[in-house]
């Protein structure tokens, strides 16, 4: 919500009482408001009226409030409005339920007003925020090529907490493609590779600013599906025609035994669970920087100490051509292979692929990332 525009609230709720009560408070306060007793109709006024919040009655008829929720955060044009839940039900199983489907807050009926009010305005200050945060990013995007030498990714050594190793080939010193390993807290690290695709002189500039972007937001209150987000409005500005990136992330927190996983246009990451075979994990995601609105899934997925996960980017998997088929099948020797290797030690397993992968006498047209990483 920008300061100088009202605030334009949209209310779906079926009890004609609550409707009118809500729709006076707001009113007395000067906010904009759209309403809606029907479900399915909140579909069409939310894209078409972009409300900057969205208040939603749980037990609306005809379809779950969760479930509208859930439609609205993976619908692009829609993801990022603030959705506040109301209900009777004040149980904790039923705010479990709105939280899970993507909403901010949960507001139980009846609802005290000036409760309501602060609780409204705290999410709008928190869109306004965001979208600060955001034009400032942008302000700095051009001091990082001064940064760019500090932002060099770190070597296994430099981190051994965190239980890496890489191969990394590239054609040029301005190539597009990276990876970086950043401690998130502890025992919690973020590994990314990344890709930036339109090769030339300014790639180079590009991913000094990813890495600048990955830094500045690594915290652990955003997860890499927001991270990515709030990429994806800031990288625009430096990316030149033609230009977009993509990006394989993981999480893995050592604490809890569990990774979260998202990839923006990058080959499925292959997890090699310990004492089983090797498989793949799809992810769908947006290329960062071709659209507005974009939509990353992010998957979560117990581990256990001894588990690995290899990363790495498309030019290993485009040897042979770049048809679906032959990069599914590159994938799956890519899987044949980490089992075959499995048992060696991490850094002898990822130093080990690219000689049973390179055994195409095609020349080498991108450069290679292949990052494997130890729970």
């Amino acid at each position: 919500m920008e300061s100088n525009r009202i605030a334009k609230i949209l209310i779906i709720d079926d009890d004609p009482a609550s409707l009118v009560t809500i729709e006076d408070l707001l009113h007395s306060q000067g906010y904009k408001t759209l309403s809606t007793a029907i479900g399915s109709n909140a579909y069409c006024i939310a894209k078409c009226k972009q409300p900057d919040l969205i208040l939603i009655d749980i037990n609306i008829s005809g379809e779950r409030g969760s479930e509208i929720c859930k439609k609205l955060k993976k619908n692009p044009t829609t993801s990022e409005i603030p959705v506040l839940f109301l209900s009777v039900e004040a149980d904790v199983a039923s705010k479990i339920e709105c939280f899970e489907a993507g909403g901010q807050d949960y507001i139980t009926k009846p609802f005290e007003p000036h409760e309501m009010l602060l609780r409204i305005r705290t999410h709008l200050r928190l869109q306004q925020t965001q979208k600060a945060l955001i034009k400032v990013l942008s302000s700095k995007i051009n001091e990082v090529t001064k940064a760019q030498k500090i932002l060099l990714p770190p070597k296994p050594s430099e981190l051994p907490d965190a239980k890496f190793e890489v191969f990394f080939k590239q054609l040029s010193d301005a190539g597009g493609d990276f990876y970086d390993v950043l401690k998130n807290g502890d025992d919690i690290f973020d590994y990314i590779t990344a890709d930036v695709c339109g090769h030339d002189l300014s790639c180079a500039f590009v991913t000094a600013a990813l890495k600048s972007l990955f830094v500045q937001n690594n915290v652990p209150h955003l997860t890499p599906a927001e991270v990515l987000n709030i990429i994806n409005k800031v990288i625009p500005s430096v990316l030149q025609n033609g230009q977009f990136v993509c990006v394989t992330w993981i999480r893995i927190n050592r604490l809890s035994n569990k990774a979260l996983i998202v990839s923006a246009g990058q080959p499925p990451v292959i997890f090699l669970p310990l004492g089983k075979e090797g498989e793949k994990i799809n992810t769908t995601g947006d290329l960062i920087g071709v659209f507005e609105k974009v939509i990353f899934e992010q998957i979560e997925i117990e581990i256990k100490s001894g588990d690995r996960f290899l990363l790495y980017s498309d030019g290993i998997v485009e040897l042979n051509g770049k048809s679906p088929v032959m990069r599914e099948n590159a994938i799956g020797k890519m899987i044949r292979i980490c089992n075959k290797f499995r048992d060696k030690t991490l850094k002898n397993f990822v130093n080990g692929l690219p000689a049973e992968l390179l055994i195409s006498k095609k020349p080498i047209k991108d450069d290679i990332v292949i990052l494997g990483i130890e729970v």
